[in-house]
């Protein structure tokens, strides 16, 4: 199975209480799910709940959120020259 979450434009627990319930059933009948289309909505909530590990599908970051991303280092992380 295969849910696309391209179209999520927003999600809260109980959008990913269901997630983790298709995913927990997967687990127990044998059958593999992904989740694909990660829509910036999605992956916050994946983000901030450390879940994306448990799902395990590939997340494929944007241009954007990586140049987002790259630009919002703490001060303590930045290499020096």
């Amino acid at each position: 199975m295969e849910i696309d979450l391209s179209s999520v434009d927003e999600m809260d627990t109980a959008g990913l209480q269901l997630l983790i319930l298709v995913k927990r059933e997967s687990l127990r009948a044998g059958k593999p799910v992904r989740l694909t289309g990660h829509s910036d909505a999605s992956l916050d909530v994946l983000h901030r709940y450390n879940l994306a590990g448990y799902f395990g599908d590939p997340v494929v970051i944007s241009p954007r959120e990586r140049k987002k991303s790259s630009g919002t280092r703490s001060r303590a992380t930045r290499r020096r020259p």
